[in-house]
């Protein structure tokens, strides 16, 4: 599973490719934009954990699922 970030950075690198033969100003290098988006998905990711810390620690294990009905949600 691709995050949507870094699908957008792609888009971004695939558009500045194209369009750079098009037009005469020179754009700028578009890999800093596919660098920059899988950070901003890695950043994402940690935050997204770490924002969720307290819900694993008291609540995961002592939920009334099974761990296969996990897979569900």
């Amino acid at each position: 599973m691709v995050p949507i970030a870094c699908l957008f950075g792609l888009s971004a690198y695939r558009l500045v490719n194209y369009l750079q033969p098009h037009l005469a100003v020179d754009l700028p290098t578009s890999n800093t934009v596919v660098v920059a988006s899988y950070a901003l998905t890695i950043v994402w990711g940690l935050a997204t954990l770490y924002l969720i810390r307290d819900y694993f620690k008291t609540y995961f294990r002592r939920s009334d699922f099974a761990p296969p009905q996990w897979g569900l949600v």
